[in-house]
Formats: structure tokens, sequence, C-alpha cells
């Protein structure tokens, strides 16, 4: 097998490659019919890879701190620079001429026995976490929402998918492959960690 270090020196390899091509072609937009994640629109497509090198180089900079430096000051370095706004966001779309399952649904759903952890009940209820109800559907036994101790094997699969809370995600949604919001708390690490970026953690 490939060592963890070839891989990863082989992914920013191809990264840079494919950064400097599409830099070098930024305003040679292609048929969006040939882009179901962002329209044909080339620099997008340089933000997102800028991104995902950033998130390449967090998760090796423990084991490899210089190289992880040359990634991240590569990437936000870049002149296209990175994903930034909502807009930016890497996202599969569905459309009238390319349809699929999204996998999340398969994977939690289609089964009808994913439900919401007791632990993640917990966090998101005692926290107020705004984001339970786009995370979560209510249970369908009281409308209310429920999670469940990992682990459990003595339970009836009707009752409990009844009386618990499951995925919020449907069959024919979209596939968010990566958001902006990553982008923020990447560069907070950077920073926080490795003190590169020119803005503060906060910020």
């Amino acid at each position: 097998f490939d060592t963890q270090n070839d891989v990863y020196t082989k992914m920013f390899q191809e990264l840079s490659d494919a950064i400097t091509t599409l830099t070098a072609n930024r305003t040679n937009d292609f048929s969006p019919n040939a882009d179901q994640v962002f329209g044909g629109k080339v620099e997008k497509w340089i933000k997102f890879a800028n991104t995902l090198r950033l998130r390449l180089a967090m998760r090796i900079s423990y084991v490899d701190e210089t190289k992880a430096r040359t990634e991240i000051e590569a990437a936000i370095g870049h002149s296209i620079g990175l994903m930034t706004s909502v807009d930016d966001n890497a996202v599969l779309k569905q459309s009238a001429s390319f349809t699929f399952i999204n996998e999340w649904w398969e994977a939690f759903e289609s089964f009808n026995d994913f439900r919401m952890s007791a632990t993640m009940d917990c966090y998101l209820k005692g926290l107020q976490d705004p984001r339970l109800a786009c995370f979560f559907k209510s249970a369908v036994k009281d409308g209310a929402y429920h999670g469940v101790r990992n682990g459990q094997t003595s339970r009836n699969q009707g009752t409990l998918s009844e009386a618990a809370s499951s995925m919020n995600v449907e069959q024919n949604d979209n596939i968010e492959w990566m958001g902006a919001a990553e982008t923020y708390f990447l560069l907070a690490e950077a920073k926080l960690r490795l003190n590169l970026g020119d803005k503060t953690v906060q910020e």
C-alpha cells in the first residue's frame, strides 16, 4: 500500500497542478450543462481547490508542520482566494437533466433505522442550539425531538423509528461537499496554531 505521506503528497501535487491550470484559464468559463456544482464558473473551482488544499494542510500539521505551512500559505495567498461566502459553497445540485439519490438519505433514512443519539439530543437542547431543526426531524410520535442511547439492541425498530428523531434530509436533496463556514474554522485554526493568515482567530 502507499504510505499516508505519499498519498497526501500526491493530493497536494494534483491540487497544485489543477489550481495552476485553472488559474491560467480563469476567464474561460464553460457550459453550465457540464457542471452541476458551480455552473461552469472556473474561479469557483479554484476557490474550492484552494480551500481543499487548506483543509488537507491542517490535517497534516501535527505530523509535518513544514509541509503544512507551505501548503497553507499557498492556499491563503492565492490570487483567487478561498471559499468565503455561501455563494462559493461546493454543492452538487439536482436539475431537470441531472438527478440522483442523496447519499446521506440513502445511508441514514432509506433503511429507517438511523436516529439522533441521546448525546446529540443533550448537547443541542442543553445549549439551546437553533440548528436542532436543521439537523433533525421531529419524531412522528409526538412532534418533539428525541435522541436514542447509542448501541440500542432490544428496541423494536418500528417503535423506535416513530419515537425518535431522524436526519433532516430528503431523497432528492442537493449534496454539499464543502461550505464557506469550514473555511473560517480552518483559517482560525491556522492562525491559532501556526500564526498564519492576516486576521485574528476571532475574525
